[in-house]
């Protein structure tokens, strides 16, 4: 699994709301869906980061899809673009 994060984002209820708009159907978590239904992604917000307050929304890759980068890190984009924030990886 690896993850990416967008972090610092305004607040919890907008980065509900930004998901539920990208990723209708399904909450906590969010899921992005491979064409076959396969999930390549589940995203997560979360109060804090590594035990530092640090609203962050989280998304975590599935191993089936580990090289499937793009995709995961166009949503964060979007979502950046109603939540602010900065998008960053695990590394």
């Amino acid at each position: 699994m690896k993850s990416y994060f967008l972090e610092h984002v305004s607040s919890i209820a907008a980065a509900e709301s930004a998901l539920r708009a990208e990723l209708p159907g399904q909450e906590r978590p969010w899921l992005l869906l491979a064409a076959d239904g396969d999930v390549i992604a589940y995203f997560n917000v979360a109060p804090d980061l590594d035990g530092e307050p640090n609203l962050n929304i989280q998304a975590d890759t599935s191993g089936r899809h580990f090289n499937e980068d793009a995709p995961v890190i166009g949503v964060l984009h979007r979502l950046r673009a109603s939540v602010g924030g900065t998008v960053a990886n695990d590394a």
